[in-house]
C-alpha cells in the first residue's frame, strides 16, 4: 500500500501536471489526503473481500 501511494504521488501526479506530491496544485494538502484515504479504503475493502471469500 505504501509503494502504490508513493508511486501515485511521485510518478502519476507529475505525469498529469500536478508536480511531485501535487505541489503545483492549489489544494496539494487535500489531494495528498484524498490519495491516502482512497488507498486505505481500498486496502480495507480488499482485506474484507479476502476474508469473505476464504
Amino acid at each position: 500500500m505504501i509503494i502504490s501511494t508513493l508511486a501515485g504521488l511521485m510518478i502519476l501526479m507529475p505525469g498529469m501536471g500536478g508536480g511531485i506530491f501535487a505541489r503545483k496544485l492549489p489544494n496539494a494538502g487535500a489531494m495528498i489526503t484524498y490519495v491516502l484515504i482512497a488507498h486505505v479504503v481500498f486496502a480495507i475493502a480488499q482485506y474484507l473481500l479476502a476474508r469473505l471469500v476464504a
